[in-house]
């Protein structure tokens, strides 16, 4: 179930926040929403896709890969498996 979250206004500012690209930053904002309270959520690109960017057709599958990885790739995401499942 999505969660009314509050972004900090020094994300804005952040220098690693900074250094990724608008759509990545704005699926990590999105991301917060669809977590749970623990900062858990499963790691399906296509899940993502429909949950973040519902109803904008230009948003593909393999675009949030990419994001996913930049987001990776800066430590503000850490991929992880459970039984065989990531997230």
């Amino acid at each position: 179930m999505a969660r009314k979250r509050q972004i900090d206004p020094a994300f804005f500012s952040d220098e690693v926040i900074s250094s990724l690209s608008l759509e990545a930053a704005f699926l990590y904002i999105g991301l917060w929403c669809f977590a749970d309270d623990a900062g858990n959520i499963d790691a399906s690109a296509g899940q993502w896709r429909l949950r973040v960017f519902p109803g904008r057709a230009g948003v593909s599958t393999e675009e949030v890969r990419k994001w996913q990885q930049e987001l990776e790739k800066t430590e503000r995401i850490i991929r992880y498996t459970v039984g065989g499942k990531w997230y």
